[in-house]
């Protein structure tokens, strides 16, 4: 297996486990909490499609703080989700997930961060 490959199989396993826990989370609840949990992550939502592509191009420019741009990225995402999440009235096991899955991208990417310094 090419070693380069293992740091992008971090970050993969991080979106995956993001989306199963994200749906998984969203199953039990009714369409008024989606409701407001969509409209209390709008915001986040349109940051993400601005920010995921620069960070994806940053590789081409600046290689050097793609890792550490991509985990400070995600860190500040899971911070941000946490507190608007907290202020919607929301069941508290949906809020802890819907954090969770946010995480799961940073650990994610800093353990691709890890092992990029590794290989």
């Amino acid at each position: 297996m090419n070693m380069n490959l293992i740091p992008a199989a971090f970050i993969l396993g991080g979106f995956l486990l993001a989306a199963v826990i994200s749906e998984r989370s969203l199953r039990d609840i009714n369409e008024t909490q989606q409701g407001r949990l969509l409209k209390g992550t709008a915001t986040l939502r349109k940051i993400h499609l601005v920010g995921v592509p620069l960070l994806l191009l940053l590789p081409y420019f600046f290689p050097i703080i793609f890792w550490p741009g991509l985990t400070g990225y995600f860190a500040c995402a899971t911070l941000i989700v946490a507190k608007r999440i907290q202020k919607l009235e929301l069941p508290r096991k949906l809020q802890k997930m819907q954090i969770a899955s946010v995480a799961s991208l940073a650990i994610g990417s800093a353990a691709g961060w890890i092992a990029s310094t590794i290989v």
